[in-house]
């Protein structure tokens, strides 16, 4: 968890501090793999911090239920359009609600990959590779590089 970044997702907006019998959701970034996600965090305990879900894809919107242990995200990446997810128990088992773009499965999207690379500098370098639909390596492609 050295290379996680957290931070507290307030699932209550009515609630105005922590106490110390709370679970608290935290997001969860990892910088090298850049993956994405949510781990719980216990106050008092065993086993304080778990990871719920880590994966390749962003998530935003998490919303809980006022009077249920059910939670409701939107996940996405660059292959899938942000649909809408429920989990309750904590990410004891999560469902898809929304087919929001279904069209999208009949193209066939491109890739991507995470690189590494030694700058100019010396210094290592991180990047996405989008790759496009039915890529071939023996051919060449156009390249476009952002900064």
């Amino acid at each position: 968890t050295d290379s996680i970044t957290f931070r507290y997702i307030n699932t209550d907006p009515d609630k105005r501090f922590v106490e110390n019998k709370d679970v608290l959701l935290l997001s969860a970034f990892d910088n090298i793999s850049k993956e994405a996600g949510f781990y719980t965090l216990r106050l008092q305990g065993r086993n304080p911090l778990l990871k719920r879900e880590l994966d390749k894809y962003g998530y935003s919107s998490v919303k809980k239920a006022k009077n249920a242990d059910l939670l409701v995200f939107q996940k996405s990446n660059f292959n899938t359009s942000p649909d809408l997810y429920i989990t309750q128990n904590l990410w004891q088992s999560a469902k898809k609600l929304t087919d929001i773009n279904p069209q999208m499965k009949e193209y066939n999207w491109g890739t991507t990959e995470l690189i590494r690379w030694t700058a100019f500098d010396g210094k290592q370098s991180q990047g996405i590779l989008y790759k496009p639909e039915n890529f071939d390596p023996s051919k060449k492609y156009p390249v476009m590089i952002y900064f």
